[in-house]
């Protein structure tokens, strides 16, 4: 299957994509995680079903092909949430499924607990949902995060972005993870994230997210949201993940017990499982999107 890329202007910029398969097949939105981009995907689309499904990957603000968000712009977790409503809207997409990793999972899920009545069927990958921030330390978390924030805007535009030769940007793309990602995995994301400059090259990932986004939601909020999911909703965790068996089993017991059509999953790999080893989550996912499909 051959992509295609697309691209959608938006007030502050555009978002830039590639779909995959049929438009007249049932669309499948698919977002990828922080510093990561549209093609996350390439290698999992090829083990997915090639007749069922029209595969719409994106370019979350601030990565690959896509614009950054203004400078001052505030990053919350629900102005991306609403991006993605944006998208779905703007492709008159009003029924669709929805696959994403990680950062990208967490749109989707709270994206599908606002908008119910929009998702066919839930798949997030290796989605951590972070234990919500004490009370007594809101005040102390928000502000912090605000002076860091401004602090880094006002840092990053009194220099300019470093230029590297491709080999240094393949080593800083490898090391700058907290999980194993392959020589092959980095060269997939690096032909989205890379912007070529003279004799060489300059990341194009809005540099404000390495700060993160944070969640400002309490437990009680996050899982109001959840509740409200009512299409079948898969979710797949890598068990080499940092986190995985410290935090997530116990922590989505609890948000995700009152959900209805929910399925849970642990596969042999790491963060980037679905990068750099697909085949141990693509059966999983296209068993779960098939079910129920009738092919008469």
């Amino acid at each position: 299957m051959a992509s295609k890329e697309f691209e959608l202007t938006f007030p502050w910029g555009i978002i830039c994509g590639k779909t995959w398969g049929d438009p007249n097949s049932l669309p499948i939105l698919m977002v990828h995680g922080l510093q990561d981009n549209a093609d996350s995907f390439d290698n999992l689309i090829q083990l997915l079903p090639k007749n069922s499904f029209y595969y719409i990957c994106i370019d979350l603000p601030g990565h690959g092909k896509s614009s950054h968000f203004p400078q001052g712009f505030s990053f919350v977790l629900l102005n991306y949430v609403e991006t993605i409503k944006r998208i779905v809207d703007h492709l008159k997409l009003e029924k669709f499924y929805y696959i994403g990793h990680s950062f990208g999972g967490h749109l989707g899920t709270f994206f599908t607990g606002l908008f119910n009545d929009r998702v066919i069927k839930l798949v997030i990958i290796d989605t951590l949902f972070e234990s919500p921030i004490p009370y007594e330390l809101t005040s102390e978390f928000i502000s912090d995060h605000m002076n860091r924030m401004i602090q880094l805007e006002e840092k990053l535009l009194l220099k300019t972005a470093p230029v590297y030769k491709y080999d240094e940007a393949l080593k800083r793309t490898i090391a700058g993870r907290n999980h194993v990602l392959s020589e092959a995995g980095a060269k997939t994301l690096l032909q989205r994230s890379l912007k070529k400059i003279g004799n060489g090259y300059r990341f194009s990932a809005d540099q404000r997210l390495k700060l993160s986004i944070p969640y400002i939601l309490n437990y009680d909020q996050q899982k109001n949201i959840i509740n409200n999911i009512k299409c079948p909703f898969l979710l797949i965790s890598a068990f080499d993940s940092l986190e995985v068996v410290t935090k997530v089993k116990k922590y989505h017991c609890h948000l995700f017990e009152d959900v209805k059509n929910f399925k849970y999953y642990i596969v042999e790999g790491n963060h980037s499982v679905h990068i750099d080893h697909p085949e141990n989550v693509a059966p999983l996912i296209s068993e779960f999107l098939l079910s129920g499909i009738s092919h008469l």
